[in-house]
């Protein structure tokens, strides 16, 4: 796994409160697991939250774990 060393070195991290890297806690995405421990990780309600994917299947396992989602598909719509 290289994420946590591309953030690291491209200081990303000074960007956002959390990042929460899969490879780190055992989950990935779309496991119901890995959106339950991000909340759990970031302190708030899954509808306090909005989770952004480019990829369908992520989006939609996020919604139904209550999660507010959105697939992005072109930077335009996203914003």
């Amino acid at each position: 796994d290289r994420l946590s060393h591309d953030i690291r070195e491209s200081h990303l991290s000074k960007a956002f409160d959390l990042i929460v890297n899969s490879s780190v806690i055992g989950f990935a995405k779309p496991e119901s697991a890995f959106f339950r421990k991000s909340i759990e990780l970031i302190g708030c309600n899954f509808s306090d939250r909005v989770f952004i994917d480019d990829t369908l299947k992520n989006v939609n396992a996020a919604r139904e774990c209550g999660v507010h989602s959105l697939q992005h598909e072109s930077v335009s719509e996203t914003l």
